[in-house]
């Protein structure tokens, strides 16, 4: 199961994304990642070119829209 509000049409090259909830490894991983440095608030969001192209995969909705969703096991790059 995916850790974020689910997958975003794509609309633009790029799209903003929260930082998991369920898992704290990985939410701890983001933080130091991306050098966060005050407490993790349910409004932040990470633009999605922090992440690697390997780190999505894409998914056809209806045959007519591409989707872009980011893999449960992504961590962003280095800010």
């Amino acid at each position: 199961m995916n850790d974020f509000t689910g997958p975003t049409l794509l609309v633009s090259p790029w799209q903003v994304l929260k930082p998991p909830n369920a898992r704290i490894d990985k939410r701890k991983a983001w933080i130091l990642k991306l050098r966060i440095r005050k407490p993790v608030s349910k409004f932040m969001r990470v633009c999605s070119l922090h992440f690697a192209e390997e780190d999505y995969y894409y998914r056809s909705k209806d045959f007519k829209k591409l989707i872009k969703i980011l893999k449960n096991t992504a961590v962003p790059l280095n800010s």
